[in-house]
């Protein structure tokens, strides 16, 4: 039986995270998986979770969220003192969801069915240091007007996938 971990974001995007995770979680209980649910309560926590458990009882991580959480989630593992890894899949439940986009892998379901089936495929991770913080980046860096933009539309999340747009108009 494989077990996994799973980080549900109930704030991210679509604010939909609790109902995704009851969603997905029967397909994982039907191909034999076991589930160790946490969900986030703050911004910054799916990284301490990820750098706290004991990463090898565990197949795979599950991350219910956008692109911020999986960030998180990316800079957690690869910030661990024993350096181990295990793999990552991500349903969609941001914004933007950009890096599930060019997964092609738009809904819970279809994301779901692609970690049950074990469809994994290695991802280019960039390393960075600022300020002498090393960080990790999965699908973009930024700096100047994006970071702006990314800064203001953080602000407007009451506007919904929106916002990105409301923000380049301000920015």
């Amino acid at each position: 039986m494989k077990k996994f971990c799973l980080i549900t974001n109930p704030v991210s995007g679509i604010k939909k995270g609790v109902k995704i995770s009851n969603f997905i979680q029967p397909f994982l209980i039907n191909s034999g998986a076991i589930i160790d649910e946490h969900i986030t309560k703050h911004a910054g926590d799916a990284k301490d979770i990820i750098q706290k458990i004991d990463i090898l009882h565990y197949y795979g991580l599950i991350v219910i969220g956008g692109d911020g959480t999986m960030h998180e989630v990316i800079n957690g593992m690869l910030s661990r003192k024993d350096k181990q890894q295990i793999p990552i899949g991500l349903i969609p439940a941001g914004s933007g969801n950009a890096f599930l986009h060019d997964l092609d892998l738009l809904t819970p379901k279809e994301a779901i069915k692609t970690i049950i089936n074990n469809k994994t495929i290695k991802i280019d991770i960039a390393k960075f240091s600022c300020n002498k913080k090393i960080s990790y980046s999965f699908n973009i860096i930024g700096w100047g007007l994006i970071t702006k933009i990314g800064k203001t539309a953080e602000k407007l999340r009451w506007l919904g996938t929106s916002r990105y747009t409301i923000a380049s108009i301000i920015e």
